[in-house]
């Protein structure tokens, strides 16, 4: 069965992004292509000719951009036309569901509607899909390097899966990057090395790690260091290597979470936003292999959540052997249902548990005894 490509449509734009990016795209990977449009009418009753009119335009950029790529290289790509009344980030989801689709390919919002650009922006930091914001540029998918932002984040394994599947289906080299943010390159973390140093060496056990059961992702991968602001650097990177994209995760984590916006606002590089957990129409179409610590349940993140909050209060920091080594009794209990976590995944937990504790519990002292802190039984594997 081919996987469904949602490609999102301006029908009055003279320059369609998205529509090559989606087209290259189908034309490696053997993709079905969903060419959507939304149109927002400014009264109640519209004429049926109107959307068939507008169906007709889009119709029209779909043929001459496969004419295009079928004159380059002689490749047919199936697709579909769908025209909706609603906003764009709506239609484009709806659509998705609809097919069951494993992406969304928009064009960059620069010069576009405001409405475009909200619906855009949207859709990156919120879809369910992966969502390719594609510049029109230079040529999508060409041999060039992925550049893959990474930083010990919940979508990391995501990010990685996904890039490395595009980087084989377009023959490119895959490029983990770190950008560590400005200001804390000497901040002292509890392990005695610095936050930077910490963060760094997570993220590469992390890539290991996912390189050891992922055969898409190659072995000894090298992990490039940035310092600076994440956008500026990474699209700094990106022009560097000219590489074909950027890929992020959606919810980068406190320091890290304007990324996509930073990224997409900038312009001059296509970027991919990943969510953390890969939809079911791309594991179908690439081999469905289980991604270590994707699936990860919310309810039981949520449980070891409330467990570290309410037994180590203030003094999370203080308690991180503590904290990680029921993390791994855990995981080592029952593997198949709570998965895993990597030690990434582990600081970003107890990071998170820390930010509630500040958040709910303001009232309290820094300075509480680790002793004193409130305490109950760890929640049991399952």
């Amino acid at each position: 069965m081919k996987t469904k490509v949602i490609i999102g449509v301006e029908p009055e734009g003279s320059e369609q992004p998205a529509l090559r990016w989606g087209v290259s795209y189908a034309a490696a990977s053997g993709a079905h292509l969903v060419a959507a449009t939304a149109w927002q009418p400014d009264q109640a009753e519209v004429p049926p000719d109107v959307y068939d009119e507008m169906e007709s335009k889009v119709r029209d950029h779909v043929e001459r951009e496969l004419a295009e790529a079928e004159a380059a290289d002689g490749v047919e790509v199936p697709y579909d036309v769908v025209v909706r009344s609603g906003s764009v980030d709506d239609v484009l989801a709806a659509v998705a569901a609809d097919v069951d689709a494993e992406l969304i390919v928009v064009g960059h919002p620069k010069g576009s509607a405001a409405r475009w650009t909200s619906s855009v922006l949207h859709l990156a930091s919120h879809g369910d899909l992966p969502v390719v914001i594609a510049q029109g540029e230079r040529p999508a998918l060409a041999d060039r390097p992925i550049v893959t932002a990474i930083d010990g984040a919940r979508a990391d394994v995501a990010v990685l899966a996904w890039a490395a599947q595009l980087a084989a289906s377009a023959g490119s080299e895959l490029r983990p990057a770190i950008a560590v943010p400005a200001g804390i390159e000497s901040y002292p973390h509890p392990t005695g090395a610095t936050t930077a140093e910490h963060q760094v060496a997570n993220v590469e056990e992390e890539v290991a790690s996912v390189a050891r059961t992922d055969d898409r992702i190659p072995a000894g991968l090298s992990l490039t260091v940035l310092e600076g602001e994440p956008a500026d650097q990474l699209g700094a990177l990106a022009r560097e290597l000219d590489a074909t994209m950027v890929v992020c995760g959606q919810g980068r984590g406190r320091r890290l979470d304007k990324i996509p916006a930073e990224l997409i606002a900038a312009g001059g590089v296509d970027v991919a936003v990943v969510p953390a957990a890969l939809p079911d129409a791309w594991h179908e179409a690439h081999g469905d292999r289980s991604l270590p610590g994707e699936h990860r349940h919310e309810d039981r993140w949520s449980s070891l959540l409330g467990w570290i909050e309410e037994s180590l209060g203030w003094a999370v920091a203080d308690r991180r052997a503590e904290a990680h080594g029921e993390l791994r009794r855990l995981a080592a209990a029952d593997p198949g249902t709570h998965r895993d976590l990597s030690r990434a995944e582990e600081e970003e937990l107890l990071d998170e548990a820390e930010e509630r504790v500040r958040r709910d519990h303001g009232d309290l002292a820094p300075g509480v005894d680790p002793d004193d802190a409130p305490r109950r039984t760890p929640p049991e594997a399952g």
